[in-house]
């Protein structure tokens, strides 16, 4: 799917059943990849090497809730890399080999 989409997921379920989807989602993020899949919809996530988790955790007299937001940004890639030199237009790989032979004489 593209970017932008949202897909959510409410129901009651079993003790066991909610540490499955808990595991899968373990699993998931450990692999790097995390697909969410509802019937014909589907959203691939792919986490950054950098998260921010949320946790919050709230017991009251006939209720418990726990829950948990992760979330990334994607990382920014670099187009240009800043050199600096005393001519202009260079080719950044052409000024690096040019430094790299310089240093090995």
């Amino acid at each position: 799917m593209s970017k932008g989409n949202k897909l959510e997921f409410k129901q009651t379920l079993e003790f066991k059943e909610a540490v499955s989807y808990l595991e899968a989602l373990l699993e998931s993020f450990k692999s790097g990849t995390i697909v969410v899949q509802k019937g014909a919809e589907a959203i691939t996530l792919t986490p950054s090497e950098t998260i921010e988790i949320e946790i919050k955790a709230r017991d009251k007299k006939d209720k418990g809730k726990f829950s948990m937001e992760i979330s990334w940004k994607e990382p920014e890639v670099q187009s240009d890399q800043l050199i600096i030199s005393s001519t202009e237009n260079m080719d950044c790989k052409d000024h690096f080999q040019e430094e790299n032979n310089a240093s090995d004489d």
